[in-house]
């Protein structure tokens, strides 16, 4: 809920072609590393057969889909970042705004009332554009959501492998939106279709990696 939440204020304070693009960027990276994450995942277990037999349910497909996670993180972090930048200097260009900061000794202050002159104009150009907004907000709420979905997939095979483990443990994953929508349509088990659990009767795990 947090997520979602700064998410709407991030996408607002951003607008909409900022939003947009981020989001159209990040569902491309979200394909790459559905290709990358496996050989990766691969490469981390130094698998050299087409089956490994494991003491522990569920490890590749959560370390797989951790990978998933940890990656598409660090690209959006690098994307938000030069987007931001980006964002700043047009908003600074359309608007007339110079920043000019003086060099030279006793021109602190002058300096610092620029950069807070420089903030305030910033932030009243884009007050003006409510409309951009408000389209960045729900985009910004869709960009969120794409990384609780991403987030919530380790989470769900590392607690559905402490579920076979241990029967005591409840996991709370199913009670969830993402879990909700996973037990309806299997939407994690296809995006980790390339690594295929068959969990037998003694608990010990045969995981085929696909080609």
């Amino acid at each position: 809920l947090g997520i979602l939440v700064a998410g709407i204020f991030v996408g607002k304070k951003n607008g909409w072609k900022v939003e947009l693009s981020k989001l159209i960027i990040m569902l491309g990276i979200g394909v790459g590393l559905y290709f990358l994450a496996p050989v990766i995942t691969n490469a981390l277990l130094s698998i050299e057969q087409a089956q490994l037999q494991i003491p522990y349910p569920y490890l590749v497909p959560a370390i797989n889909s951790l990978i998933i996670f940890v990656l598409f993180m660090v690209v959006y972090m690098i994307v938000s970042l030069i987007a931001s930048a980006i964002h700043k200097k047009v908003v600074a260009k359309q608007n007339g705004i110079a920043y000019i900061r003086l060099k030279g000794k006793g021109n602190g202050k002058i300096n610092r009332a620029n950069r807070k002159e420089f903030r305030r104009r910033i932030k009243e150009a884009r007050k003006q554009k409510k409309t951009s907004q408000v389209v960045g907000a729900i985009l910004g709420f869709v960009m969120a959501a794409l990384i609780t979905f991403v987030l919530f997939m380790p989470i769900k095979y590392m607690f559905k492998g402490l579920s076979e483990v241990n029967n005591n443990f409840n996991s709370g994953f199913d009670y969830t939106v993402w879990g909700q929508l996973d037990n309806a349509t299997d939407m994690y088990d296809i995006i980790n279709n390339r690594v295929i659990i068959d969990v037998e009767e003694d608990q010990t795990v045969t995981i085929d990696i696909g080609e």
